[in-house]
């Protein structure tokens, strides 16, 4: 792919059958007892789960771990995410607390709408609210937990884990590219079993023009990867690691896998903005508080289709409306690198090829 090349990703939906492994917990795990000697890898959680409340979760980093307090003994144990029971039909649920409804394909958190809420299903509107966002794929249900987050239709929402997010991916089907976005990591791998590929990004950089900025000024954590030279092996295990960084959370917002389309070539004038919806809010005494909200990212592009190429174009354009997808306007500009949909498109017909405006809004 060149630099310049405009490419969309269409994703595929990640099933229970797809996720074939994960490091990420999503269920309550035994209570941690002093009395017990713990492998390496073992799984506990610090207390007793409690209904409607979270339940954090650690990872024994050595093994013959004996005695030492989860919450008090960072070389022994590390904290991994926070996790929620499943919903109990006999279970008296208070105002704000917050259950699980895990089966297959569906991984879902709801919270309490009211007090002593008792054997109020789910489906109950007026009593449970689905707190969780799409998956990528339209109309599929829906996913919240943490494990899934990285797997639905939210870009600001994110998988977080302790130390890494490593998942295993085994798609059944031609996949070669896939992209990350709102990460945060060290690096980030993409392997391939059968056709031995691996490749590697670096998330926290130091672009600097002076050596005066190369000692004072911070790294920057880049928040995208893209991997757009996956053999298209149907057979091939795609393993995904995030590394953590200095805080010890790896996170991902968005990980898409599936299959690269080139539409045309990116033209000089591409323009990047966001629609930001914080808020100013000013009072009587003209006190200004600014309240920082979430943004929407919008690219805005012209790109020069092939003579011959239209009717493909605009097939693509028309299949993948209203529908959540990876769009690069160019690989060698990550903040064109979006998660997104079409919001409008015009496509030309001339006899040496024509300029498609295009104008991209991305997903909160």
């Amino acid at each position: 792919m060149a630099d310049y090349d405009f490419s969309i990703i269409r994703p595929i939906e990640i099933t229970d059958a797809i996720l074939t492994s994960t490091n990420v917990p999503e269920t309550v795990q035994t209570a941690y007892s002093a009395g017990t000697t713990y492998g390496s890898g073992t799984l506990v959680g610090e207390f007793a789960a409690v209904d409607g409340q979270p339940q954090a979760i650690y990872q024994s980093l050595q093994a013959g771990n004996l005695g030492n307090t989860p919450a008090s003994s960072p070389t022994w144990w590390r904290l991994l995410a926070n996790v929620y029971p499943v919903y109990g039909a006999g279970v008296t649920y208070g105002l704000g607390n917050i259950v699980s409804s895990i089966s297959t394909n569906v991984h879902l958190l709801y919270e309490s709408q009211a007090a002593a809420n008792l054997g109020n299903p789910l489906t109950d509107a007026t009593k449970w609210l689905h707190i969780g966002s799409p998956k990528v794929t339209t109309g599929a249900p829906y996913n919240s937990t943490n494990r899934w987050t990285m797997f639905d239709q939210s870009y600001s929402s994110q998988t977080v884990n302790g130390g890494s997010i490593q998942v295993t991916l085994t798609p059944g089907v031609i996949v070669n590219a896939a992209a990350f976005i709102n990460l945060q990591g060290v690096n980030i791998t993409v392997a391939q079993s059968g056709s031995g590929y691996s490749r590697t990004i670096a998330l926290q950089t130091h672009p600097v023009n002076n050596w005066y900025d190369w000692y004072y000024e911070d790294l920057i954590q880049e928040d995208k990867a893209l991997f757009t030279d996956i053999p298209p092996y149907a057979a091939g295990v795609l393993t995904v690691t995030i590394t953590a960084t200095t805080d010890g959370y790896a996170k991902c917002g968005v990980g898409v896998i599936g299959r690269l389309k080139q539409l045309g070539a990116t033209q000089w004038g591409m323009s990047a903005s966001i629609d930001d919806y914080s808020r100013v809010v000013e009072n009587d005494y003209g006190n200004i508080e600014l309240r920082r909200g979430s943004y929407s990212e919008r690219l805005t592009l012209d790109v020069h289709v092939s003579p011959g190429a239209e009717n493909e174009v605009v097939r693509q354009m028309k299949d993948h409306r209203a529908e959540p997808l990876i769009a690069i306007g160019s690989s060698a500009y990550s903040h064109s690198i979006m998660y997104c949909f079409f919001k409008s498109w015009q496509v030309p017909t001339e006899i040496t090829g024509g300029i498609m405006p295009v104008e991209l809004k991305g997903l909160t």
